[in-house]
C-alpha cells in the first residue's frame, strides 16, 4: 500500500495508545492519519501494561463513546496481576480485592488509617466495601469525562471518605516511611519523583492502590485497534523517521527510511520519549530518569511465591539518589525480568550502571532469595534499554497546573532551545499527577 504524499496529523510511535487517539481524531475530524511504526519511540512497559479500575474503566469509556468495541470488551484482554511492596522490612501484598487490599494496608501499615477504622474493619462486609469503591470508581471516570475537575476524588460515601481524609493527613506527616510510602506509590503509579503532594494526588494514589490491578495484553489489544484503524480508512507504516525538517520554528515536514520518503503533515504527535537519535528536547532543567532492562535465570525454592506479580523493592536509602527505584515480575520459567531506574545526566550511558544495577538488584534478591548463587547471577544477567521514564520534582513552582486533568503541560517540544511548531509530545512525562488515569485524559479525552 502506497503512503499520500502528506497527511492533516501523522502519529510517530506504535502502541494501543496512539492507535486509540489516531481513531479518535479519524472519528471526530475525519482526518487524513499516518501512524509511523518507529521503534525507537516507546511509550513504557510498566506505563501502559498495568492498570488499575480507573484506567480500565476509562478505556471502556472511550470505547462505548466511539464505538471501539475492543475497548468497551477490555476485560478480555485484561487478567488479575498482584503486587508486591517490598517496604523495608515489611513485605505488603495488593492482589484483586479492594477489601483485601485494605486490610492488608491496615495490618502492615496501622498508622495511614485511624483507630476506630480499623477496629471497624472486622464488621465491614467485604462485598459492600468493593461495591462500594466500585461505585466510586464509576464516578470519578464520568465527573472526569464530564470535565469536572473540581472535588474529582471526593468520595461521597461515608464509609470511604474518612479514609482518603486520613491518608491524606498521614502522606503529609513528616516522617520517614511516610515520605518513603509517598515515594514509592509515585515511581509505581505516577511517572513523577516529587516530594510535594495535593489532595487530589494523594486521593489518586490510595484509589490505585485499593484497586485490583490488571496486567494488559498490550500485543493482542494493538492487533485489534489495528483493524478498526485500517477499515476506517487509516494508514501504518513501519519505518524510522530518519529526519525532521524545521524552518524558522515550525516543522515543515519528516523523512521516512522507506521509500516514501518525505511526508508533509501540520501536526506531528510523538508517542514516546525521546531517545539519543531524536533531535528534541522536553522540559529543560529537570532530571529524567530513565530505565535499565535487565533479565536473569534464578533458581530457588520460593521462585513459586513470586511468579507473575509485580514485586517492588522499596529502600528508604533510595530516595534522592541517582538510582531511586527497582522492580521486577518473576516468568514462570524462572526468569526474572527488572525495571531499574537511573538518573541520565548529559553525557551518562546506561552502561555506565550495569555494574551497580547488577549488585544492587542481587543484594536486594539475596534478602527474598536466601542462598541464591552471585556467581551464577554475574555469569548469566543481561541488560538491556528500557522503555519507562520518570521526571524529577517537575512543575514545583507551579502548584496551580497539578490540578488540571486536561492541561497541555509538556506537549510542546523544544528544538535547538528553542519551541518546535507543527510537534507534540505525547509520551508518558506529559501525564504528570494523576498517572495513566491523568494521561488517559490529557491525551485522549481533550
Amino acid at each position: 500500500m502506497s503512503l499520500l504524499n502528506s497527511y492533516q496529523h501523522v502519529v510517530v510511535g506504535k502502541s494501543y495508545v496512539s492507535l486509540i487517539f489516531a481513531i479518535i481524531q479519524k472519528a471526530r475530524h475525519q482526518l487524513d492519519n499516518l501512524v509511523v511504526d518507529d521503534a525507537r519511540f516507546c511509550i513504557g512497559d510498566k506505563w501502559t501494561s498495568n492498570i488499575g479500575e480507573l484506567e480500565k474503566k476509562a478505556l471502556r469509556h472511550l470505547g462505548e463513546h466511539y464505538g471501539i468495541s475492543c475497548l468497551v470488551d477490555i476485560e478480555r484482554y485484561t487478567e488479575h496481576s498482584n503486587t508486591m511492596i517490598l517496604l523495608n522490612e515489611k513485605m505488603i501484598e495488593l492482589g484483586s480485592s479492594a477489601f483485601a487490599n485494605i486490610k492488608e494496608l491496615a495490618r502492615k501499615l496501622p498508622e495511614c488509617f485511624s483507630e476506630s477504622f480499623i477496629e471497624r474493619l472486622s464488621r465491614i462486609d467485604a462485598q459492600d466495601f468493593d461495591s462500594q469503591l466500585d461505585e466510586y470508581f464509576d464516578r470519578v471516570v464520568e465527573r472526569a469525562f464530564a470535565n469536572g475537575s473540581a472535588n474529582l476524588f471526593q468520595a461521597q460515601s461515608q464509609l470511604l471518605e474518612p479514609v482518603f481524609v486520613r491518608f491524606l493527613e498521614h502522606l503529609q506527616s513528616d516522617k520517614l516511611v511516610t515520605k518513603q510510602l509517598h515515594f514509592t506509590l509515585q515511581a509505581l503509579y505516577q511517572t513523577i519523583l516529587s516530594s510535594t503532594l495535593s489532595d487530589s494526588e494523594a486521593r489518586y494514589l490510595l484509589a490505585s492502590t485499593l484497586s485490583p490491578r490488571y496486567k494488559l495484553d498490550t500485543s493482542r489489544l494493538e492487533d485489534e485497534l489495528t483493524f478498526v484503524y485500517k477499515t476506517m480508512g487509516g494508514d501504518t507504516k513501519k519505518a524510522l523517521v530518519q529526519e525532521f525538517e524545521i524552518y524558522k520554528g515550525r516543522l515543515e515536514y519528516i523523512l521516512l527510511d522507506s521509500h516514501e520518503g518525505v511526508v508533509k503533515a501540520p501536526q506531528v504527535f510523538l508517542f514516546g520519549h525521546f531517545g539519543k537519535e531524536i533531535p528534541f528536547d522536553y522540559e529543560p532543567g529537570q532530571t529524567v530518569f530513565k530505565s535499565i532492562a535487565i533479565t536473569c535465570p534464578i533458581e530457588h525454592k520460593f521462585v513459586s511465591r513470586f511468579v507473575d506479580k509485580r514485586i517492588i523493592f522499596s529502600n528508604s536509602d533510595r530516595m534522592g539518589t541517582d538510582f531511586p527505584h527497582w522492580e521486577m515480575v518473576l516468568e514462570h520459567k524462572g526468569i526474572i525480568r527488572a525495571t531499574y531506574a537511573y538518573a541520565d545526566y548529559e553525557g551518562a550511558k546506561p552502561s555506565f550502571y550495569h555494574k551497580n544495577a547488577s549488585e544492587d538488584l542481587f543484594r536486594s534478591l539475596s534478602s527474598t532469595f536466601p542462598g541464591i548463587s552471585e556467581s551464577d547471577w554475574n555469569s548469566q544477567v543481561e541488560f538491556g534499554e528500557g522503555t519507562d521514564v520518570w521526571l524529577d520534582n517537575p512543575g514545583r513552582s507551579s502548584a496551580s497546573k497539578r490540578l488540571s486533568l486536561k492541561s497541555q503541560l509538556g506537549a510542546e517540544c523544544l528544538y535547538q532551545g528553542s519551541r518546535v511548531e507543527g510537534v507534540r509530545y505525547c509520551g508518558p512525562l506529559r501525564a504528570r499527577y494523576l498517572g495513566y488515569f491523568g494521561y488517559i485524559l490529557n491525551i485522549l479525552a481533550n
